[in-house]
């Protein structure tokens, strides 16, 4: 997938450490950790619970997921758990169409809409979880590759504060 020689792999954006720590504390770092890297869900809110069963369902769910920055021609990151693989970004029909040699190469990750406020979870256990990232902006110094390699610059999103009470999951038990 990041084969020079290869269209989408020359798409493929390696972020420098400077912009990885930007990009962590404007989304990853927003959330509850559990055990190890992924997020405490049961801590924080989310939108949406899935799970898929193989290679294929994984594939056609990233494509669920992503055909809205597709349609627009955005950008997305994608974060490894491990710390060994580097953060890149790459336009969002790339990531559809390598969603699975991006799972395949594991451990778990996360795909982050760049002038977005979502994160999605992907865990090798077949869980994923699309959640709003908590409040703040979305990080600045990767603005500019948000939108492609011509320098236009992607509009600042603010995501909207919280207002003081968490929407549960589920409704209460009443009884």
């Amino acid at each position: 997938m990041n084969d020079p020689h290869d269209d989408d792999g020359r798409q493929v954006v390696k972020l420098n450490p400077a912009e990885n720590r930007e990009l962590a504390a404007a989304t990853l770092s927003r959330f509850p950790a559990a055990s190890g890297d992924v997020i405490d869900f049961e801590s924080a809110s989310y939108r949406e619970r899935l799970r898929w069963d193989d290679e294929e369902h994984w594939a056609g769910m990233a494509a669920e997921l992503l055909s809205p920055y597709v349609r627009r021609g955005e950008r997305v990151a994608v974060v490894r758990g491990n710390h060994v693989m580097p953060v890149v970004t790459m336009p969002a029909d790339v990531a559809v169409r390598h969603a699975r040699d991006i799972l395949d190469a594991g451990p778990h990750f996360w795909i982050h809409p760049l002038g977005h406020p979502v994160l999605i979870e992907c865990l090798m256990d077949g869980q994923v979880t699309v959640a709003a990232i908590p409040e703040g902006w979305i990080p600045s110094v990767l603005r500019g590759r948000s939108s492609g390699h011509d320098g236009r610059p992607c509009p600042r999103t603010r995501v909207p504060a919280r207002t003081g009470t968490r929407t549960p999951r589920h409704p209460p038990n009443r009884s």
